[in-house]
């Protein structure tokens, strides 16, 4: 889904998801939040972010979400089993300090992380609210009550199937498809 190490392959690209996650967090109050995001599998090692991280950190502070660098988490998904350990070590505070809703970024981490907000003893949505990436219509398992995000397979698959057929024909195929971002919250 990223031009890393092909250009001239085009790239179907999801769009809008962090903007209205935000919009959705500054709707519900959130005051506190806290990232667990996915490790690309290429990584430059002159600059240590994920390719999103920036958007995300100024995206909280323009709404005053508190968004300590602690907060946010990288994980790789062939580690996502370890992620329930992550997710008990971020909610594991008092209630003061502790992140009124929790962002997950990889559809392949939710399983493990929403199981470590139950071994941290928090009940959603009252105690904190969880925003997960999942790819529709198949929702990965969650232990907790979760609002989704994600990109529906199907129409992903539609659109680089068209890509194909258009290349294959000879046809000029634009360097940047757009899939647009499915809500459930």
């Amino acid at each position: 889904m990223g031009r890393l190490l092909y250009p001239e392959i085009p790239i179907i690209k999801q769009v809008d998801q962090i903007t209205k996650i935000f919009d959705f967090l500054e709707k519900n109050k959130v005051e506190r939040l806290a990232v667990i995001t996915y490790q690309q599998d290429v990584v430059d090692h002159n600059h240590f972010s994920t390719y999103h991280e920036e958007e995300i950190f100024r995206l909280a502070k323009a709404r005053n979400i508190d968004l300590p660098k602690y907060n946010f988490q990288v994980r790789h998904p062939a580690l996502a089993a370890r992620t329930s350990d992550l997710a008990h070590l971020l909610l594991k505070r008092n209630l003061s300090e502790r992140p009124q809703a929790l962002l997950i970024m990889n559809d392949s981490l939710v399983e493990a992380a929403t199981k470590g907000i139950v071994d941290a003893g928090l009940k959603t949505p009252d105690d904190l609210i969880v925003i997960s990436h999942c790819n529709f219509p198949k929702k990965p398992v969650s232990f907790v009550k979760t609002s989704w995000y994600g990109l529906d397979v199907k129409n992903f698959i539609n659109i680089a199937l068209n890509v194909l057929k258009m290349q294959s024909q000879g046809e000029d195929v634009s360097a940047e498809n757009l899939v647009s971002t499915e809500y459930d919250f």
